[in-house]
């Protein structure tokens, strides 16, 4: 594989995960996704071609954890059964950017589908959008298989200035029904600038970070 093929490669891949983004950002679910399924048939047919770059996986799980999203936001904005599916269809999607995430290298360390792919399941299973139903008993023996370590390149040590390493960590002590969890989160609504990078990161004005730690939340509150 040449230098230039490579690159030319990833640039694709990057041109298509901002022409989905865009299109979520409007609210244009099914382009966003056709956009995000083209730059998996893409990296799958690339793969086959030569030895797969490192690059392949830590965009391959990128590009699964986006579907799950924009499945997420499509689903929460229907009723009924396509609501489900399109949550069903999310969590699949975090399921198989998993598949790749949970591989790569430290440099690269991501737990965004790692935690989705737990909080997802409540979502589907809720009764009305917008409601969180805890997928794994609080202290239960399922529960305990998600320690703290199932986080170690993002769990946020003291005076760590990664708000999602935060959010992560404290979705996942929610999980195991952790009351300090609570305090992770006050560190986390209090760091600099932290409602900034998350706004960033979201790319809609920081709707999905804010439902995501309010629904857990939720769990804490008895709900």
């Amino acid at each position: 594989m040449t230098i230039q093929m490579d690159d030319y490669a990833r640039d694709r891949v990057l041109a298509l995960k901002a022409d989905a983004k865009s299109a979520r950002d409007d609210g244009a679910w099914p382009q966003a996704r056709a956009y995000l399924d083209e730059a998996i048939d893409f990296m799958r047919e690339f793969a086959l071609s030569s030895a797969p770059p490192g690059w392949l996986s830590v965009q391959s799980a990128d590009v699964y954890g986006l579907i799950g999203g924009i499945e997420k936001r499509w689903g929460l904005s229907l009723d009924g059964q396509e609501q489900k599916d399109h949550l069903t269809a999310s969590v699949a999607a975090y399921d198989k950017g998993f598949g790749y995430e949970k591989d790569l290298q430290a440099a690269d360390a991501n737990t965004y589908n790692r935690v989705n792919r737990l909080v997802g399941p409540g979502l589907a299973r809720s009764e009305r959008a917008g409601t969180w139903c805890p997928p794994i008993p609080p202290r239960s023996p399922t529960a305990s298989r998600w320690p703290r370590r199932s986080l170690p390149k993002r769990s946020a040590p003291p005076g760590g200035k990664d708000p999602w390493a935060y959010c992560d960590l404290g979705t996942i002590q929610l999980l195991r029904g952790e009351p300090e969890a609570l305090s992770v989160f006050h560190r986390l609504v209090k760091m600099p600038s932290a409602g900034l990078r998350l706004r960033k990161r979201a790319g809609d004005s920081g709707t999905a970070p804010r439902c995501r730690v309010g629904a857990t939340a939720r769990v804490g509150a008895g709900g």
